[in-house]
């Protein structure tokens, strides 16, 4: 289903509830949206149970292709923020949201960040156009000194909005601050002995990763697609020269080219969502699977 017609749909829906009476309700906590679940978990950890969060994006989700559905849309224009990342589809949404709830408030957590090109990768394929999710990496919550910074925007934003709130939501960030230190130092140490080497990856998603902790990504996806048959052997034949510990796969991705390349490598192959909710666990084991 296109946006338009996904917009359109939304509008009907917002027309029709317009004109009927609703049963007057019980106060709830305000509505926090978060466009991944990595956000949802540091957004949970500041502000407890004094907000609902909801997610746009289901974790096994393709984002940089996935669009909305009418009824998520819908309950997006209820929040009172929403914390995004500057994913295409969303900008597509910005304009509909600010019409029905000019009050809700957008905080875009890639402002402030200094930003990889989309490109900051190793390409394998004979692809010479910019990644196809637009000019910047925007997978920046795989570097825990990144998050760091935006769960400090996410706090100003929540005193702003909830200042009743402040003194719990002040030391909730500290916790969580250490909580990332520890989280950063954690994977350092483990890929340390590792400095300089290279992953093999289905999707270009580590940049921030690799830089932080002195890596080399291998990228075989061009555009969102993976490898023709015919490039396989030339990007096989590319791969070698790099030496690549192991491949890394992800949930909603094409990922048969990279596995094909990895099993000619001979190469350990593992699966891994950014996605997930589980954030401070999926990071570790991001960093194990390459210690490994």
């Amino acid at each position: 289903m296109s946006f338009r017609k996904i917009l359109f749909l939304c509008l009907l829906c917002v027309g029709v509830s317009c004109t009927k009476k609703e049963p007057e309700k019980t106060p709830t906590a305000p509505t926090i949206l978060v466009t991944i679940a990595p956000y949802a978990t540091i957004t949970e950890a500041i502000a407890g149970q004094t907000v609902t969060i909801e997610t746009l994006i289901p974790s096994t989700a393709n984002i940089h292709v996935y669009e909305p559905t009418p009824k998520q849309v819908e309950s997006s224009i209820k929040a009172k923020v929403w914390f995004r990342i500057d994913e295409l589809f969303e900008v597509k949404m910005l304009r509909f949201i600010e019409e029905q709830n000019p009050e809700q408030k957008i905080v875009n957590l890639q402002e402030g960040l200094n930003l990889l090109p989309s490109h900051d990768a190793v390409s394998l394929t004979p692809c010479t156009h910019a990644h196809y999710h637009g000019a910047y990496d925007l997978h920046t919550w795989l570097n825990p000194i990144f998050v760091k910074q935006q769960a400090k925007t996410i706090h100003d934003t929540l005193v702003e909005l909830f200042p009743e709130h402040e003194k719990l939501y002040t030391k909730n960030l500290i916790k969580l601050i250490q909580k990332l230190t520890d989280l950063n130092e954690t994977i350092a140490e483990l890929l340390a002995p590792y400095q300089g080497e290279a992953i093999l990856s289905s999707h270009p998603a580590f940049a921030y990763f690799c830089k932080e902790y002195d890596l080399l990504q291998l990228s075989v996806e061009c555009e969102g697609k993976e490898p023709r048959p015919k490039d396989v052997e030339e990007i096989f034949k590319k791969a070698q020269n790099y030496h690549p510990r192991v491949a890394l796969l992800q949930l909603g991705f094409n990922n048969r080219g990279a596995e094909l390349i990895a099993k000619k490598l001979g190469i350990p192959i593992y699966t891994f969502n950014p996605f997930s909710r589980d954030y401070f666990t999926n990071m570790k084991q991001l960093a194990e699977h390459i210690a490994q």
